[in-house]
């Protein structure tokens, strides 16, 4: 079993570009989950993130936890280069003309210090590759940007059916 968990960390650090990540149970509770809100229609009322607030998350998240709806277990990126790194990388400071999307497929949670102060919705299919954000703890969508190439690449990868299907089998597992 030792061997499968870590052929599972070291294939999803590889999905990540080599940001450092390890997977755990997420310090959400299912209760925090069920109360999202999903956003659908146009966006041309939610703004694209402002540069200098891009910034400021790009420049103080100290940790970042990626989780897919439908499982337990979550993506952790804890160093902070490597935060700075998936930000930079993978989200897009660009308007999204509309959201078509009314289900999305997981959270992403930027943290500083261990406390999340910015969320966002990931819609990812093949109509939807954007991120709703939220002010951390609230349901009300503050921003919706574009997920850039390499995000579209390591979100395919993340929401696989292989990649489910190897985290379910860890889910089970660590029962």
């Amino acid at each position: 079993m030792r061997n499968f968990s870590f052929l599972l960390i070291v294939f999803f650090s590889f999905m990540s570009c080599k940001n450092e990540t390890t997977l755990q149970k997420p310090q959400v509770s299912g209760e925090q989950n069920n109360s999202i809100k999903t956003v659908t229609g146009p966006a041309n009322t939610l703004p694209f993130i402002p540069l200098e607030v891009y910034k400021s998350i790009a420049e103080t998240t100290t940790g970042i936890d990626v989780i897919p709806y439908g499982t337990t277990v979550t993506m952790n990126i804890s160093e902070q280069a490597s935060c700075y790194r998936f930000i930079a990388s993978y989200i897009l400071d660009t308007q999204v003309s509309e959201v078509p999307c009314t289900k999305p497929q997981g959270r992403i949670f930027f943290n500083k210090n261990g406390e999340s102060f910015i969320e966002a919705d990931i819609y990812f299919n093949t109509q939807c590759k954007y991120l709703i954000f939220f002010k951390s703890g609230d349901t009300k969508p503050i921003y919706a940007t574009q997920i850039s190439e390499k995000g579209l690449d390591y979100f395919s990868k993340l929401f696989s059916p292989e990649a489910m299907t190897e985290l379910q089998k860890l889910q089970r597992g660590n029962q």
